[in-house]
């Protein structure tokens, strides 16, 4: 039984250090390291995607691009009118990802249930035993695997969650670049 205890503590740490590690070292739990902050990544933009755009005036605007983007400028829907924003005048572009696209929520969720069904499990079978007058080693294990397996996809699917949703720079523009038209 303290073999089981310990395994469980050996399981918790290793989640623990997974997601700690992903919360610190983003680009390689993505596998992808830190590329470049250029304008092709912004002509990459699909319409209707959303972004961030912070001008070197200070003004900061988050809308949809609004259909394609060309070398001078970029196409911009925000809530309050559609706008054409100057290449020469954006300092950031940073893309944001809808927290319901996250792909971690929905894993987080399916090993919180994992996690449950075999609590649920391994309950059953300990009150089935009880009633039976007998209570045996089995009822430990019945849905012992499910909650480790429920404990792990719940913790991965958080991390998931916790990074994907953050906004991504694409674009960093540099003052000398204010002046410039390309």
């Amino acid at each position: 039984m303290t073999s089981r205890f310990q395994f469980r503590g050996y399981v918790a740490v290793l989640c623990a250090h997974a997601l700690f590690l992903s919360l610190v070292t983003p680009g390689v739990a993505y596998g992808r390291s830190k590329g470049s902050l250029d304008w092709e990544n912004v002509k990459r933009l699909s319409e209707g995607s959303s972004v961030i755009v912070t001008l070197f005036s200070g003004e900061r605007y988050a809308g949809k691009v609004k259909g394609a983007v060309t070398d001078v400028q970029l196409p911009l829907t925000t809530k309050a009118a559609s706008m054409s924003i100057q290449r020469r005048d954006i300092k950031t572009i940073m893309t944001v990802k809808p927290t319901l696209a996250n792909p971690g929520l929905y894993v987080a969720s399916g090993g919180l249930l994992l996690g449950s069904g075999g609590a649920l499990a391994s309950s059953l079978k300990q009150v089935s035993d009880l009633e039976n007058g007998s209570l045996g080693t089995t009822a430990e294990k019945t849905g012992q695997h499910l909650e480790i397996a429920g404990i792990i996809v719940a913790a991965g699917g958080l991390a998931v969650y916790l990074l994907a949703g953050k906004p991504r720079m694409i674009y960093e523009g540099t003052p000398s670049q204010a002046g410039a038209v390309k």
